[in-house]
């Protein structure tokens, strides 16, 4: 997906610089207690459904607009497992931008249709378990955020 024009207007103004903005990503299990993960167009890694808030969007409404926008669902957002951040969670783009993102991480629940890329911003999209994401090609955020999340005994 191109850059919003918000950001491409903030960029016209700080360049590449480190910019710290707001994400959502939603967390989403089958019956089979899986998770649902993602690989964006172009890069061979995989990781959970979400994007940047936009402005004055609350986190909810982004994380239920994003995962409508990448994988055609409809989901309930059930509640907030927590805010991540920090070095792990940099991320260098192709063109030099870099960003830090401070993602709210929701669990949610599939109330309408089944996950499929929208084959714009992702290329797949699969459930796994527990075991197969350990051995997957993932960004380090990625088991730092799924290490920490506050679920009880439902993932950890």
């Amino acid at each position: 997906m191109p850059m919003s024009d918000y950001l491409s207007d903030i960029r016209s103004l700080v360049g590449h610089r480190l910019l710290t903005l707001p994400s959502v990503t939603g967390i989403i299990r089958n019956e089979k207690n899986e998770l649902l993960l993602v690989r964006n167009s172009g890069d061979s890694e995989w990781t959970t459904p979400g994007g940047m808030i936009e402005p004055l969007e609350s986190p909810s409404i982004a994380v239920v607009r994003e995962l409508k926008e990448e994988l055609n669902v409809d989901v309930r957002p059930i509640r907030l497992l927590g805010s991540f951040s920090g070095p792990d969670y940099v991320i260098r783009y192709p063109n030099g931008d870099e960003v830090v993102y401070v993602t709210s991480v929701f669990e949610c629940d599939i109330v309408a249709g089944s996950p499929k890329p929208d084959f714009d911003e992702l290329e797949a999209c699969q459930f796994f378990s527990k075991e197969q994401i350990a051995e997957l090609q993932k960004p380090a955020w990625l088991d730092d955020m799924l290490a920490n999340l506050d679920t009880g005994s439902q993932y950890n």
